[in-house]
């Protein structure tokens, strides 16, 4: 099935002690029995999926996923006030995430981001300038910089794609360096999320990766899908 969220929808699953559950176009990493998964999945700019904390607790969970390819373009939210929460955008054969994602708490720890895609490559062009499965660097650090921990993992998807992450492109030393993946602790009172990498396959570093901040980094090749962080 095609699923489309339109640039004049609204999901608000939002509560006042808490943030509800949205999963649209499946469950948590596409596994979940109960639910048809969608074959491809897009979310317009101008479509908001909300599951903010309102009064107390924890933001909610908000999960995208695709069996297939799989735009984001939209506003996601899942605020907390004693937690931020969590939200998966996932598409199995490609992934583009372009749209805005708020995870933030007012206090407690940040929530956390899983991208779970094929192959992926991390660059200051992102999906619009590369295609397929590709993430700015610059909005990758922008929810690290905002207390968000990222997840990225990565399936086999035949003999094209074997599962890897690379960060940054060989070109020249000038366009590697602006590929890189840097973030800071911007206030005391916001601490820099941690990023993950999981690859079931490889993981090239072409640009670095640096935590300015408290933030932490992991990183795991040959990844087993089973153990680690998520």
């Amino acid at each position: 099935a095609e699923v489309a969220v339109g640039s004049q929808a609204r999901v608000d699953v939002s509560g006042e002690t808490g943030g509800g559950t949205a999963m649209i176009g499946g469950g948590f990493r596409g596994k979940d029995t109960t639910l048809v998964n969608a074959d491809n999945l897009t979310v317009d700019s101008g479509a908001v999926i909300i599951a903010d904390a309102v009064g107390s607790g924890k933001g909610g969970n908000v999960i995208l996923w695709s069996d297939g390819d799989t735009l984001f373009a939209g506003e996601l939210s899942a605020r907390g006030v004693n937690g931020g929460g969590f939200a998966e955008i996932s598409g199995k054969s490609t992934l583009d995430v372009v749209g805005n994602v708020d995870l933030t708490t007012q206090a407690g720890a940040g929530g956390t981001l899983l991208l779970d895609p094929t192959d992926i490559v991390i660059s200051s062009l992102g999906a619009s300038g590369l295609g397929g499965s590709t993430i700015s660097n610059v909005w990758l650090s922008n929810q690290l910089d905002a207390g968000t921990n990222v997840v990225i993992t990565t399936n086999t998807g035949g003999p094209t794609q074997a599962g890897n992450i690379t960060v940054g492109r060989l070109t020249s030393s000038a366009i590697s360096a602006s590929d890189q993946i840097e973030w800071y602790q911007d206030s005391a009172t916001t601490i820099g999320g941690t990023l993950s990498l999981l690859a079931m396959g490889d993981i090239r570093f072409n640009s670095s990766v640096h935590s300015a901040g408290a933030g932490g980094v992991n990183v795991v090749a040959g990844w087993d899908g089973t153990t680690g962080l998520v």
